[in-house]
């Protein structure tokens, strides 16, 4: 069972400024669509080569609303950033400009249907992408309790408040 929240960010990285600015417009950007598609099937074409079988892709639905404030201060620090990031462009210096970019990257709703979607029309059957009514920390375990995952793959530490 993965965490995919984390693996989307990632795959953000492929694309930062086309995803951020896409992100910031409202806007889709079909590059980029396919860039993180193709980052989340080879990460579980990854797994499935050491063996594993069946991959729980785990997306958040909804911030938890504990989390309000931390998610705010993200949310400022991000746009602090994405200005930064458009003002260094705007000099010139698009290697630091693309690290800010970087630094504004986030995943979304959208991002996770998206691949979601992509998994399903390649029929890929050994992948199942689930969506969390909050956070996914809590359904990464009850996937593991009820015996449908053996592991968690995550970065994020609360998942030791569940016992993971």
């Amino acid at each position: 069972a993965i965490d995919a929240s984390s693996w989307l960010y990632k795959a953000g990285y492929g694309c930062a400024e086309r995803l951020v600015e896409s992100i910031e417009s409202g806007i889709s950007d079909p590059i980029c669509e396919r860039i993180y598609c193709r980052y989340m099937s080879a990460r579980c074409q990854e797994l499935q080569s050491l063996g594993i079988r069946k991959i729980y892709l785990v997306f958040d639905v909804k911030r938890c609303p504990l989390k309000a404030d931390t998610n705010a201060e993200r949310e400022q620090r991000r746009q602090s950033n994405l200005k930064e990031a458009r003002r260094l462009k705007a000099l010139g210096q698009n290697t630091k400009a693309q690290d800010k970019y970087k630094m504004c990257v986030k995943g979304t709703d959208t991002m996770a249907r998206i691949v979601t979607s992509s998994f399903q029309k390649a029929r890929v059957k050994t992948v199942e992408c689930v969506f969390s009514p909050f956070e996914a920390d809590a359904q990464l375990v009850k996937l593991v309790v009820d015996g449908h995952a053996h592991a968690v793959v995550t970065e994020d530490s609360d998942i030791l408040v569940y016992s993971a």
